[in-house]
């Protein structure tokens, strides 16, 4: 009796929570003539929505880049083989010549929604940090944020403090950008679907900037 009014108590709770998602969504508005198709199925609240952008959609250096776009993948395959530093600078390069020196680049067919630093403490990880970036920068590119990439390492052979290289992090890369965003980030976490924009929507619906967050691989 109590384990069956259990079940029944959290199906009431998913259904109210996929209608309180559906009113919201349906209130909400878009930028830059972006529309998002959402399938409400009350049964199964955890499916991600398909975007997609209208018919003839062309990018404008004078519009904000769309929140979602087609050319994100969802859940990715992730590449752990190793690979130089130098051989993902060259295909990075080679893909998209606009990346400056120190990992900053951003879109320049539209204007970006957010801008975010990731901050990266570093020591010892050389096999981990080429896969990151491989993986990453691209990622980010296809979500058509603004970024920079903050490599901070420790040296010498004292206890490895990440709190410290973060504050250090913080503080060089302020002084590049007035960032929205900022991405502590592990080196040996990967990201596992591009649909999720890095925190970075979550800080920009806080209305505030400077937000200091704390991400992870999903």
């Amino acid at each position: 009796m109590v384990q069956a009014r259990g079940m029944r108590i959290r199906e009431n709770m998913r259904n109210i929570g996929a209608q309180v998602l559906e009113q919201v969504v349906r209130s909400a508005y878009s930028v830059n003539g972006t529309d998002y198709l959402y399938d409400f199925n009350l049964s199964d609240t955890s499916a991600s929505p398909t975007p997609y952008l209208p018919v003839g959609f062309t990018y404008l250096p004078t519009d904000i880049c769309p929140e979602k776009l087609p050319t994100m993948k969802g859940r990715l395959k992730v590449d752990m083989s190793e690979i130089s530093l130098s051989r993902v600078e060259k295909n990075l390069l080679r893909s998209d010549s606009s990346i400056r020196l120190g990992g900053h680049w951003k879109p320049h067919d539209c204007i970006p929604r957010w801008k975010v630093a990731i901050l990266v403490p570093f020591r010892n990880r050389h096999e981990h940090l080429p896969i990151l970036l491989r993986h990453l920068v691209p990622v980010l590119q296809r979500q058509r944020l603004q970024f920079g990439f903050y490599v901070i390492e420790q040296a010498g052979d004292e206890p490895f403090n990440r709190a410290m290289l973060f504050n250090v992090g913080f503080k060089e890369a302020m002084k590049d950008v007035q960032w929205d965003c900022m991405i502590f980030h592990d080196v040996d976490h990967i990201l596992e679907n591009d649909g999720i924009t890095t925190a970075a929507a979550e800080c920009a619906s806080t209305g505030q900037t400077q937000q200091i967050l704390l991400h992870f691989a999903v």
